[in-house]
């Protein structure tokens, strides 16, 4: 372990900033000699900590990943999904994070990650949000005008749509998956 102080620190840093142990973060951040890692303002937006995110990017350390967005999104934590948008420029964001959103059904993200056109919808946000019964997310996404990625996807969840509806026993399929008017596109929407 002597040999290696720098790895120590910066394995304390991260679970610090995963925790939201602030004192600890600001104590070991004022250490010129730490190696600093993208892991801990991942883990510390993954855990819904704000003020270690905002600390960590103002900070100036090595910044985040794009893990830091979509375990933000997938754990619902709006503020830091915002802040990550606004203020870190330097991470191209995935649309497994809208995916994950709709998936856990953080609708409030999902809005923000779609109106914000941060995330492209997808086949799959659409396919998790139907599978695990998050028809507010469903229905959102539906209403944004999606547009399948090729005919056989379409054909594809024209069938699904309803299926999955009946087998979470709901009564009947909802009105808004029957009316839905499905596009031949051939290619996906950003809204």
């Amino acid at each position: 372990m002597a040999n290696t102080p720098h790895r120590c620190s910066q394995e304390a840093m991260d679970e610090a900033a995963s925790n939201g142990h602030f004192a600890i973060v600001d104590f070991l951040f004022n250490k010129a000699d730490l190696f600093w890692s993208k892991s801990a303002m991942d883990m510390a937006a993954a855990n819904g900590h704000l003020v270690m995110v905002e600390y960590l990017d103002e900070g100036g350390i090595e910044g985040c990943t794009s893990n830091a967005m979509t375990d933000a999104a997938s754990n619902g934590h709006l503020g830091i999904v915002v802040y990550l948008d606004r203020n870190v420029h330097r991470v191209p964001w995935k649309d497994e994070a809208l995916e994950e959103a709709a998936g856990n059904g953080h609708l409030a993200v999902v809005k923000y990650l779609v109106e914000r056109r941060v995330c492209m919808i997808t086949d799959k946000a659409i396919f998790w949000a139907t599978k695990r019964g998050h028809t507010g997310v469903l229905a959102y996404l539906m209403a944004k005008k999606y547009i399948f990625s090729t005919p056989t996807q379409t054909n594809y969840w024209h069938t699904v749509l309803p299926q999955v509806t009946v087998a979470r026993q709901e009564a009947t399929v909802p009105d808004w998956i029957q009316d839905y008017s499905f596009s031949d596109s051939d290619d996906g929407q950003y809204i």
